[in-house]
């Protein structure tokens, strides 16, 4: 069933748990802006990732060009009293609050490749821990609810797979295994299942799936021709990201 229903190209949902609502992006005149309940937020800081709100739902952490430089940003959740959280010749991008509040967790990328950071919040907020080191590709980090694991995608042998990261230990366990690629993790609220886009091939496109890491079962939540991913858990429901 659509959730919205808008000539403007809409994508990229994020729950806003605070506020019990949907945010999501809409391109207008090929600029993207943050909308919730059909009103406008403000300006997309980076154009391709909304912000990760924290706990509270009173701050929001985002990446966004400056000056060259892809950087991370803390603001409150109207956009305003900003600052930059890294400062640095890397890009820094798709950042995830920890349940708790006081880290938080991106993807950072040098000429060695994209490794995985965190960032402490009661340390000043710059970059303090790698917890996986520089590889081909990874992306898409999210916190378990519990705090404890970390979900990414990553290249295993040439392919995005979904995997997870302990975050006392670094360990990494790879939770898909097929052709294709994986992409864009998400959780489910009880910490037991994790939803993700899977590209199945041929006519059949992107499609959203549903992992349970504790026995390695993989079930498709959808099929159909148009284009799903990007899940994201919602009270009673799995938002699916439209096609662009």
């Amino acid at each position: 069933m659509p959730v919205l229903r808008d000539p403007a190209p809409d994508g990229t949902p994020r729950w806003d748990p605070a506020r019990d609502r949907i945010v999501h992006m809409r391109f207008v005149a090929d600029t993207a802006l943050l909308w919730a309940d059909g009103e406008r937020l403000f300006p997309d800081p980076h154009g391709e990732t909304p912000p990760s709100w924290s706990p509270s739902g009173e701050w929001i952490t985002y990446a966004a060009d400056r000056d060259g430089r892809t950087d991370l940003f803390l603001a409150r959740a109207d956009g305003t009293q900003a600052r930059r959280l890294t400062d640095d010749d890397a890009v820094e991008r798709e950042p995830a609050w920890s349940p708790d509040g006081r880290r938080i967790v991106f993807a950072r990328t040098t000429a060695d490749g994209t490794a995985l950071w965190t960032l402490d919040l009661d340390e000043g907020g710059m970059p303090t821990r790698e917890l996986v080191p520089p590889t081909a590709y990874l992306g898409h980090p999210a916190w378990s609810p519990d705090g404890s694991r970390i979900a990414v995608d990553m290249e295993f042998a040439g392919d995005a797979e979904i995997a997870i990261v302990d975050v006392e230990t670094s360990e990494i366990v790879r939770v898909t295994d097929r052709d294709g690629p994986d992409l864009v993790p998400a959780w489910s609220p009880d910490g037991t299942r994790i939803a993700f886009g899977a590209d199945v091939g041929g006519p059949g496109g992107w499609d959203v799936w549903i992992a349970t890491p504790a026995d390695g079962t993989l079930d498709r939540l959808t099929a159909d021709p148009a284009f799903d991913g990007a899940p994201v858990w919602v009270p009673g429901a799995v938002v699916l990201r439209p096609g662009r």
